[in-house]
């Protein structure tokens, strides 16, 4: 855990959230909610270098599937990954934001600006987009101005180069997928959209259930979540 805790410090320093340990400060003006799977790259071969006979596995969590099926589809067979699991996935980002319930889309708006643009501004407000950016109503309009954050020239090359979607037919390594319907962030929809490309990936299994929100799938009287144990 040292060495996990010791990389995750490092990457949050150029782009990457640390969520509930302490956040460092930026020091290059980007960011990328969806990742980079090159600063995922390095991370792995620091760990393996470290840890050469431990196996591997991920979890990718929301926006964090992206990064995690992105980087499992760009490699292929050569991953340093072993097995995954996509947790409460949006599939396609190019339409995932839009889809986003409004009440839920706004709040989340405004949260990953006070976290990322606001927490931020001294380094990434050197950008032109940053006030655009930071005008943003919804999910979908705040990604849509993110890409010159992200490192990339237009919103198209931000969705070449961060969608996971399109490299989703490439995963060659176990992987379990989790939505509930009743999701308000990452909708029912966007799985049904990609039923049968799961169905072509081999050693992938779609869970979704009727009931579980975004993330949560708690039961009991004392809530746990239920979806934890069957990671």
């Amino acid at each position: 855990m040292k060495v996990v805790i010791e990389l995750l410090r490092h990457y949050c320093q150029r782009g990457v959230g640390l969520g509930k340990f302490r956040v460092e400060d930026l020091t290059t003006p980007q960011l990328n909610t969806m990742g980079s799977t090159q600063d995922l790259r390095e991370q792995l071969a620091l760990i393996r270098a470290r840890l050469p006979e431990s196996p591997i596995y991920a979890v990718g969590v929301s926006a964090g599937s992206a990064l995690l099926v992105r980087y499992l589809g760009e490699e292929g067979v050569r991953s340093q990954i072993q097995s995954a699991v996509a947790y409460c996935p949006g599939y396609d980002i190019s339409v995932a934001w839009s889809r986003a319930q409004p009440r839920y889309s706004r709040l989340m708006a405004r949260r990953l600006k006070k976290y990322f643009l606001l927490r931020h501004a001294s380094i990434l407000e050197q950008l032109g987009s940053y006030d655009t950016c930071l005008a943003s109503g919804d999910l979908a309009e705040f990604h849509e101005r993110l890409y010159e954050m992200a490192g990339y020239r237009d919103y198209a090359d931000y969705l070449r180069n961060s969608n996971p979607v399109s490299v989703m037919s490439q995963v060659a390594v176990p992987v379990m997928i989790i939505n509930a319907l009743d999701d308000p962030v990452c909708v029912a929809a966007n799985a049904a959209d990609h039923v049968d490309a799961i169905r072509r990936v081999p050693d992938a299994l779609l869970v979704r259930t009727a009931h579980g929100s975004h993330c949560a799938f708690f039961e009991g009287w004392s809530p746990s979540s239920w979806a934890h144990r069957l990671m």
